[in-house]
């Protein structure tokens, strides 16, 4: 049985990398299709995977601003010849369950969640841009929005991460979906004998995790903030960030992902 996974851009380690992870140590001969990679970015197990990237990879400064190309995303997962693969496994939260399949072939889309910035957070993300760019990325979600519908058909069967992402599949695209949730080795968290009196974040630095929440809450009460991660809203949070007790400690390895979390008051989340 022939295999292919595929995802929507492996730059990050993050949640859903990890679930492309697990489904590579089901099926480790199985190619990752993806729009774009970056495997200087990545842990070094995933140097070993048999990843082959869009057309887009070829586009000067794709690998940085891969986010800007979200209008041509559809056009490049569609161009991936699959034919050959008996199941196709696709990992979604944007546009990777939009791969062409054959008859014959089996399609499962394990979805993080439906695309945020087109359904549930479209309002905050206009919100978040200037008013000029506002109706030009009103009328390109737009259309993305029904992409992303007529697409949904393409899927067999629909795996959600979570009871609330299988609500929201089936708000948007009208489909069941089965709950798997995600692994989660346990087994590496302990609590430290020595908590300090600070508090962490710990997040990809994006609109919706809304880490701005945290560091608003830091400035008003003082507390000590230690903030890991890194993304497009650094610069901005960094200057929002007035009290001089938010510390930024940047992107960690998960060794110390795990010490920071183990010694610190509480997670906010």
């Amino acid at each position: 049985m022939k295999v292919a996974l595929i995802h929507e851009w492996l730059t990050t380690l993050g949640g859903s990398e990890r679930v492309v992870w697990a489904f590579h140590r089901l099926f480790p001969e199985a190619p990752v299709f993806t729009s774009v990679h970056r495997k200087d970015l990545l842990p070094a197990e995933f140097r070993d995977l048999d990843i082959r990237p869009s057309f887009l990879q070829r586009i000067p400064g794709a690998t940085r601003h891969y986010q800007k190309l979200l209008p041509l995303m559809p056009l490049a997962f569609e161009q991936f010849d699959l034919s050959d693969y008996d199941v196709v496994l696709s990992s979604h939260h944007a546009c990777a369950k939009g791969v062409i399949t054959s008859p014959d072939t089996l399609h499962i889309s394990y979805v993080h969640t439906p695309m945020r910035y087109a359904w549930d957070l479209f309002h905050p993300y206009q919100q978040s841009m200037s008013p000029l760019m506002r109706p030009v990325a009103a009328m390109l979600l737009s259309q993305l929005r029904q992409w992303d519908v007529l697409s949904a058909n393409r899927v067999d069967y629909f795996l959600a991460n979570s009871k609330e992402v299988a609500r929201r599949i089936q708000k948007h695209y009208r489909r069941p979906a089965h709950v798997i949730h995600p692994p989660i080795d346990t087994g590496r968290y302990t609590r430290s004998n020595e908590i300090g009196d600070h508090y962490l974040v710990v997040s990809r630095f994006v609109p919706y995790k809304r880490v701005d929440l945290a560091i608003e809450a830091a400035n008003r009460m003082g507390f000590p903030l230690r903030v890991i991660g890194s993304g497009p809203l650094e610069a901005e949070l960094r200057r929002q960030a007035t009290s001089k007790h938010i510390t930024f400690m940047g992107h960690l390895s998960d060794e110390q992902v795990r010490e920071e979390m183990a010694r610190c008051r509480a997670l906010l989340f």
